[in-house]
């Protein structure tokens, strides 16, 4: 699935964001943010129910070679702190 949002000729959409400077982002693809907001109710109703099932979200870009995939970046969000908030947010709750 993409990450980003692309024109025909597979340049990536941007935007600018933040004040009092703000600086270019890139869109997430309609693809990537559905599934972001998916995975992320998961987890936010975990802690809701305080099933515990979830420690959080590993995010991983990869880019497909030749010779197969490469991790390019891997990452956690943990369900702990001000992040579930920042996740609430994204997800709409």
């Amino acid at each position: 699935m993409p990450l980003f949002e692309t024109s025909s000729g597979l340049i990536v959409k941007t935007k600018q964001i933040g004040k009092p400077e703000p600086r270019g982002t890139h869109y997430r693809s309609p693809g990537m943010d559905n599934l972001i907001r998916v995975e992320c109710a998961k987890l936010i109703d975990d802690w809701k129910q305080k099933a515990f099932a979830y420690d959080g979200l590993i995010y991983m870009m990869l880019v497909e070679e030749p010779e197969g995939v490469v991790p390019l970046y891997i990452g956690k969000a943990e369900t702990v702190g001000n992040f579930l908030l920042r996740l609430a947010r994204l997800c709409g709750y």
